[in-house]
């Protein structure tokens, strides 16, 4: 990740998410999981840098990808916020982690245990943290609503973006 805030330009996330998943198909057909995407392909606006934003999301798919193991299911999620900011979530219906390791996930370094000896260096998650920061973004990390990790990263609305009625 490169750069400082003034680089952030105005990017549509809407054009941008689905476009990103759509490359990393193949390769996760090759692990053997089902990935999908969800949501509208209609303008959605962040202030950001788009190889920091598809970085973000490339770890976020690589983690869940590797983790969930092979048979599972990853899904992106891309929906529009009422005050006018984009919740991105990207949730795996493998194991799962322990709920009292959640908080350390963006940990450098932490490796959460796993079942499937994947192996990784415990860097994904943090720089998914650190990226995140640069665009005044707060990442939450909670169990999946059908078993695994969910990864929801929740980007402000630009300025002069007025808010959305959901």
């Amino acid at each position: 990740m490169q750069g400082d805030p003034d680089e952030l330009r105005l990017l549509d996330l809407g054009q941008l998410i689905p476009e990103a998943v759509t490359q990393r198909v193949h390769e996760a057909i090759r692990a053997g999981v089902d990935l999908g995407y969800e949501g509208s392909r209609r303008p959605l606006r962040i202030l950001g840098d788009a190889a920091s934003v598809q970085d973000l999301l490339d770890n976020l798919i690589d983690n869940a990808v590797r983790y969930a193991g092979r048979g599972s299911a990853v899904t992106v999620r891309l929906t529009a916020r009422a005050d006018g900011g984009a919740n991105l979530s990207v949730e795996d219906n493998g194991p799962g982690v322990p709920p009292e390791v959640l908080p350390r996930l963006s940990e450098r370094f932490f490796r959460a245990a796993s079942n499937n000896n994947e192996e990784g260096s415990g860097l994904g998650l943090a720089i998914v943290q650190r990226i995140a920061e640069r665009h005044h973004a707060e990442v939450i990390y909670r169990l999946g609503e059908v078993g695994g990790l969910c990864v929801e990263v929740r980007f402000p609305a630009p300025p002069g973006i007025a808010a959305r009625s959901a």
